[in-house]
């Protein structure tokens, strides 16, 4: 019995997948707890100089972006969680890189939509659903940035799915650490008190672009069977499966976001 139960701790130990989870796990939950403690850095530093008010404000603009990305991103950041694991697997690497680039399409046009309708709406929004018409200026700001942030999430959902454990948790600690190196030096510029969600907003950039190189460089280096097949996920397939993770998307913002 004991040999048995020996065996078994051996086999899974040994096995090449259990071991890239435990360790993939390990990783993710270290960056996680240090991407916390940073981002409490970021808080206390934004409550310190700019006060209560500004951390107001950057709460209602996250608000706004939690809002706005989920039709942007239709559910595909859970989805494709799902899609490239089960392609690389039953077809190829290839056929699942392609997966990937169908579903950043249609995140990159529905929120490049969202932006606009946003953009031009800023003042309506501000006004009857917020209940802050001052803000309706920042609101148009963050509106432009709805395609940065919405592809940063695809595309560090697409890192996971690409087994790519190390680059997701290293972006993972380095939002937090651009937001605290933004505001450092838009302080040393100007003491606005939207300084904060000017240092989000140009975080959201360059992590958008960082996923790209990342996401480039996984995909170069597992490039391997180029086997393509016919029966790969169209553009309707691929919603028609999205369409349940992006209602339960939109059931956790009102939960999460509502008073």
């Amino acid at each position: 019995m004991i040999l048995k139960i020996q065996n078994f701790i051996n086999a899974k130990f040994i096995d090449k997948d259990f071991k890239q989870l435990i360790s993939g796990s390990a990783v993710v939950f270290v960056a996680k707890i240090i991407a916390t403690l940073l981002g409490l850095i970021f808080n206390l530093f934004v409550a310190r100089i700019y006060g209560e008010e500004s951390i107001g404000i950057l709460a209602l603009v996250n608000s706004f972006l939690a809002i706005a990305l989920i039709p942007s991103l239709f559910g595909l950041q859970t989805s494709i969680l799902r899609f490239i694991p089960e392609y690389i697997k039953k077809a190829s690497f290839f056929e699942a890189v392609h997966i990937y680039k169908r579903s950043l399409a249609i995140v990159f046009t529905f929120s490049i939509i969202i932006s606009i309708v946003t953009f031009f709406n800023a003042e309506f929004i501000a006004d009857y659903i917020f209940k802050k018409p001052e803000l309706s200026m920042i609101f148009s700001v963050a509106a432009i940035f709805i395609v940065f942030k919405s592809i940063e999430g695809f595309n560090q959902s697409a890192l996971r799915a690409f087994k790519d454990i190390k680059f997701f948790a290293l972006l993972s600690i380095l939002v937090p650490v651009l937001n605290i190196l933004a505001l450092i030096i838009l302080n040393y510029l100007t003491k606005d008190i939207y300084n904060p969600v000017f240092a989000i907003l140009i975080t959201s950039v360059i992590i958008c672009l960082l996923t790209f190189i990342f996401l480039k460089e996984t995909i170069h280096q597992n490039r391997t069977n180029q086997f393509f097949s016919k029966k790969i996920l169209g553009i309707k397939k691929i919603l028609t499966i999205s369409t349940p993770m992006f209602l339960t998307s939109v059931m956790g913002v009102i939960i999460t976001q509502t008073d």
